[in-house]
């Protein structure tokens, strides 16, 4: 962890609070200090998830059902 992981955190949500994510070479690396066998690395963090992922926030407010039917296709 660097110094800035160890906070002071903001207590509004600003995106302070977030923690800075891994590398693959760090992820593989603590994985196979702990002793698991990665047998793939993937995510899910484009431009249109991100989107979609909005959409969803932003309809959910109004009506949670709503958002999963607008979400569902995709």
């Amino acid at each position: 962890m660097s110094q800035s992981d160890e906070g002071p955190f903001s207590h509004e949500e600003d995106g302070g609070h977030v923690r800075r994510g891994y590398t693959r070479d760090m992820l593989e690396e603590l994985c196979s200090d702990s002793g698991f066998h990665i047998e793939k690395i993937s995510g899910c963090s484009g431009y249109l998830s991100q989107k979609i992922t909005k959409l969803y926030q932003n309809f959910f407010v109004i009506f949670s059902l709503l958002a999963w039917v607008i979400i569902l296709p995709f």
